[in-house]
């Protein structure tokens, strides 16, 4: 069972004006496809709060991802903790950031993650650092 992995880990995340809104320190993927869904990116003083923003529309620039949204929006962010994040955060996420929410088609290499998805019950994004861990 492979989750295709991204590479931004450190990473700094930039606003749509290009001023750095934190760093990334993890991500949550979609238990159906594999694919990287939204960016945990640490804002302010180190530890003090995590948010996720979505990489629908997200630019790899030279100082780090740049992101279709305002610092003050991405600092707003619900904070999510957890392994796993369910139907109803995710909805809420959607609705945060304007997104119109989409149902990927399943991937058929990815029973293991099935598995999970049905073991968390309704979660369909799972943290990477988390599921790495287990």
């Amino acid at each position: 069972m492979k989750t295709k992995t991204p590479r931004p880990m450190g990473l700094a995340v930039l606003d749509v004006d290009g001023t750095k809104v934190g760093d990334i320190v993890d991500f949550y993927f979609d238990v159906r496809t594999n694919e990287p869904q939204w960016l945990v990116v640490e804002v302010g003083p180190i530890g003090s709060k995590a948010v996720l923003v979505p990489l629908d529309d997200v630019a790899r620039t030279q100082e780090g991802l740049k992101t279709p949204y305002p610092k003050a929006m991405i600092l707003e962010a619900p904070h999510i903790e957890g392994a796993s994040i369910d139907m109803r955060t995710e909805t809420d996420l959607y609705g945060f950031y304007h997104l119109r929410r989409r149902l990927p088609q399943r991937d058929p290499n990815a029973a293991g993650l099935e598995q999970e998805r049905r073991r968390t019950g309704d979660a369909r994004l799972r943290s990477w650092k988390a599921w790495k861990a287990a």
